[in-house]
């Protein structure tokens, strides 16, 4: 769907941080992986995953990097390769 975009943490990496599609041009290029769980999980950010911010703002559906929690199923992803 984008074939030159991808996940990109913007501002400093803790939890709330915003994470977007980005240009791949940006660098460095961050990179992600998928746990058995479900769990997106930065390969450049030790510990965060990706997470849905939630809440009743303009933003509750934005993704942010967030700390595990078993407790947040926003954090688990079900990924399907087109």
């Amino acid at each position: 769907m984008a074939p030159t975009m991808s996940l990109q943490v913007i501002g400093p990496s803790s939890p709330g941080s915003k994470v977007v599609l980005w240009a791949e041009s940006r660098l460095p290029r961050q990179t992600w992986s998928i746990s058995e769980s479900g769990h997106i999980c930065s390969q450049m950010f030790e510990g965060q995953i990706l997470d849905v911010k939630g809440g009743r703002g303009y933003d509750q559906d934005h993704v942010v990097l967030w700390e595990p929690d078993k407790n947040r199923a926003s954090q688990i992803w079900t990924i399907h390769v087109l």
